[in-house]
This record gives structure tokens, sequence and C-alpha cells, in this order.
């Protein structure tokens, strides 16, 4: 299934990843695909909805750590979903970023298959200078020097530049062994790749631990924590 098909299946729940929804947190509004869409699964414990498929009403957060937190302290995330549910912040939070990054991967493997990445530093520097790049990727653990030399080419043509995961991680994405630099030459593609892993760096960064009182409610009643 491609990408145009599951987001047409998430279309049939919530009228499709293009149309807005605000963060149950912050209420910032923005784009069904660029929020988490959260929803209830079994015995009401409340699972991220990165394919959009799960059926009936979702919750949406931005990719964010203090988001997340918030909705859950705030039982913002039942108000959403008009019932109670069970939900961890230090549970959801990395449970996000993981399916954030497996569908990364998947995207990445649907580019491979549509020939729209360059793989490597020399097919990367063409890709690069012709102008038909929209993103570059980089592995976390690429040389100083194959990372700067793609990174400087990169800026040179405005091209943007994401950390990827580690060698052998992000050359597995697309059938190969390590590889250390790529890009992306479907703009469609590159904007959805870069939006996950982005939203997965965010979601992994360090976060103010909540205190005790909240950490041990597991339960949201819709009450408001305030």
């Amino acid at each position: 299934m491609d990408m145009a098909q599951q987001q047409g299946q998430g279309g049939k729940q919530e009228g499709g990843s293009r149309a807005e929804r605000q963060c149950a947190a912050c209420r910032r509004r923005a784009p069904a695909s660029r929020l988490l869409r959260f929803a209830p699964g079994p015995k009401h414990q409340l699972a991220v909805d990165v394919y959009r498929r799960l059926p009936g009403r979702g919750a949406h957060t931005c990719p964010a750590p203090t988001c997340i937190k918030n909705a859950v302290e705030r039982g913002a995330f039942s108000r959403s979903l008009h019932e109670p549910v069970v939900c961890r912040a230090e549970e959801l939070i990395p449970s996000a970023a993981e399916a954030l990054a497996e569908r990364a991967e998947k995207l990445l493997g649907l580019s491979r298959r549509q020939g729209a990445v360059r793989i490597g530093a020399d097919e990367t520097e063409r890709s690069l200078t012709s102008q038909r790049a929209h993103l570059l990727l980089v592995a976390t653990d690429a040389a100083e020097r194959t990372r700067r030399h793609a990174v400087d080419a990169a800026r040179h043509v405005g091209v943007p530049v994401v950390d990827a995961p580690p060698m052998a991680q992000l050359g597995a994405a697309v059938g190969k062994t390590d590889v250390a630099v790529m890009t992306v030459e479907s703009l469609e593609l590159a904007d959805e790749i870069r939006w996950h892993l982005e939203a997965v760096r965010a979601l992994r960064a360090t976060v103010e631990s909540p205190p005790a009182a909240r950490t041990a409610q597991a339960v949201e009643t819709g009450e408001s924590g305030a």
C-alpha cells in the first residue's frame, strides 16, 4: 500500500490528513498530517495512531513531549475523546517516537522503490548540484568529513538537512548496507520523511520529569488537573 492509499484510509476516519485539527494541549491548529493522532484501544488504553487507521474519534497533539505531557496531566485526551482513557506520558512519548521512526523508515523504503533516492557521497553530490534533491539525510554516525561536505553542499543550494538514523539502520531502510548520506528527490516524500524524523527528534529530547503525584496518575477522568 502506498502513501496516498494509507492517507486515504485515514481520511475515512476524520476527513483526511489534510483537514485541520487542534492540539489537545496547546490548542494550535495544523493539518492532521502534522499532528499526532491518538485513539483508545482495548480496555481504554490510549495508543498513538501514526497510520490513522484506528476507528472512531481521535485526539491530536503536536509532536512535542510537552504537549503530550500536558494533555495527559490536564485530562485533555479524555475530554477530546469523550471517554476516560488509560495513559501515561512517560509511556506515550517513547511509544510515539518509535512509531514515527518506524514510519519514517517505511517512507524511505517507498522512496527507494520509486527511484527517488540518491545514495552515497558521489550520488548525493550530483543530486544536490543538479538541484533535483529536496532533502538531505545524514546518518548520526557519519564521518565528520562526509557530513560536513554534504551539509555544505545542501546549504549552498538551499536544501533542508535532517539527522537520519545510524548508517546501518539507514541503509537497511533502503535495502543497502551502511549508508552515511542520502538525498530524496520526491518533494512529497521529502516533506513526509523530514516531518517524521524531526518529530522523532523532538519526542526523544530530554523533558523535565513530571512531579511524583502526576506520574502516579494513570487514568484520565476528563477533569482538569489545575
